[in-house]
């Protein structure tokens, strides 16, 4: 898995943007040149947040867990 910063063109204080924040960058859609001025002139900064973006990755998106989630959604939908 690379270890590369995560970054989302989304509004501040949507549900997606909280869970971004703890792992990157929460940026609004029109301002791409902020992002990349930012990310730009901070090594330190690209490496941390590559760094959470990893850790987050590991423990929320590898298929087992994906597929654990879905499965409980899903029999809880079908009441099995």
């Amino acid at each position: 898995m690379l270890r590369c910063p995560l970054w989302v063109p989304h509004q501040p204080g949507t549900d997606l943007a909280t869970v971004v924040q703890t792992c990157g960058l929460v940026v609004p859609p029109e301002d791409a040149a902020a992002l990349a001025q930012t990310l730009a002139a901070d090594p330190a900064l690209r490496e941390t947040l590559g760094a959470a973006g990893y850790l987050y990755a590991q423990a929320h998106l590898d298929s087992q867990t994906v597929l654990g989630r879905f499965e409980s959604d899903f029999r809880e939908v079908v009441g099995a």
